[in-house]
């Protein structure tokens, strides 16, 4: 079930618990590409990290090449300061079955946007069914996909340490045949097969 709802009603977050419904701070990101339309808006956890790597230690958004030697994608978008805390994005909507769902995980963690606060206005908006832990269990996923280097080498040299995770809803444009969604956050396009399994 569940696990955060957002309220278009009275622009809250609410948490699902035993007792029932319990308020939640999560923020709508702003979008920093151009929409053609209504966003559809996907919830990801944002969570500060120290990854040590090789008796190298990264906790700023400068280490990611500088430390981590991690490849960025051509053409920065939207990229926080170089001494902004390192961060790492896991997905939050229910997408068990989607197969390529960690791409725009992967991706997010390369740009390191600079997320700022904006409306939710119109658009679709998914709930939230992975909660804090979750997104904590799943930073060795986000960061194998990252580091260089053969996948053992990589699972016996990352140390990684989690901070407090942020809930983010972030917007997303579907084309007009509704084949590609584009992140109005870092510009990157994704096919929709890729989401497909999304409940909202």
């Amino acid at each position: 079930s569940s696990t955060v709802l957002p309220c278009r009603g009275c622009g809250r977050f609410w948490k699902v618990t035993r007792e029932g419904l319990e308020p939640f701070e999560a923020r709508f990101a702003r979008p920093q590409v151009p929409a053609a339309g209504s966003p559809v808006w996907l919830p990801f956890w944002q969570v500060p990290v120290q990854v040590d790597y090789s008796g190298k230690r990264a906790t700023r958004v400068a280490d990611l090449t500088g430390v981590l030697g991690v490849i960025k994608p051509p053409g920065e978008v939207a990229k926080a300061p170089p001494d902004a805390p390192l961060c790492y994005y896991v997905p939050a909507f229910g997408a068990r079955h989607a197969p390529r769902i960690d791409h725009s995980a992967r991706d997010l963690t390369r740009y390191q946007p600079a997320l700022e606060p904006g409306d939710a206005g119109q658009g679709e908006i998914y709930n939230c069914y992975f909660n804090e832990e979750d997104a904590r269990q799943l930073a060795y996923v986000t960061w194998i996909l990252l580091v260089p280097g053969t996948v053992p080498h990589r699972v016996r040299s990352l140390r990684i340490q989690p901070g407090a995770p942020r809930l983010w809803y972030l917007p997303f444009d579907q084309d007009a045949g509704g084949r590609e969604l584009l992140s109005l956050v870092t510009g990157v396009r994704y096919d929709r097969d890729a989401f497909r399994g999304v409940r909202h």
